[in-house]
């Protein structure tokens, strides 16, 4: 819901301005090591699949590799939402001031990412992140929350 009046861009333009920058406790490693920990868990399902399947069907390499690979696939997508939460916090942590205070909406954009991907699925969170980032958050002090 966007409100975009004189009473909101006030209130908006007052929050992003004055409001106090919250650094996420977290370290650059965070996103790496889940996505490298995805990886291998999704390689050690996909072989284990492949072995179980090989002992029935004799599998080609070729059919193997797309168990394996598979496997990794549909571990990251199921871990994905995990993973950009841990880089917006990345990006909260490490961005500069001047560069997160460019936000023109209550909630920042930051703020807002976060709020979707934890209330909605995936794929809407998504969606809702790039409208933000694209079309909401351009020239007007804005409050929009999902």
């Amino acid at each position: 819901m966007i409100r975009i009046d004189k009473a909101s861009q006030l209130e908006a333009k007052e929050y992003v301005l004055n409001k106090t920058m919250i650094r996420p406790k977290t370290t650059i490693w965070s996103p790496v090591l889940w996505l490298v920990f995805l990886i291998f868990v999704g390689s050690g399902i996909g072989i284990v699949v492949t072995k179980i399947f090989d002992i029935y069907f004799q599998l080609t390499i070729t059919q193997s590799i797309i168990f394996i690979v598979g496997s990794i696939v549909i571990l990251l997508l199921l871990g994905m939402r995990r993973e950009l939460i841990l880089c917006i916090k990345c990006y909260q942590h490490y961005a500069p001031e001047e560069y997160r205070r460019l936000c023109l909406c209550k909630p920042t954009c930051s703020e807002y990412a976060l709020i979707v991907l934890k209330k909605y699925n995936f794929m809407k969170a998504i969606y809702l992140i790039y409208i933000r980032l694209t079309k909401t958050c351009r020239d007007t002090y804005k409050i929009d929350y999902p």
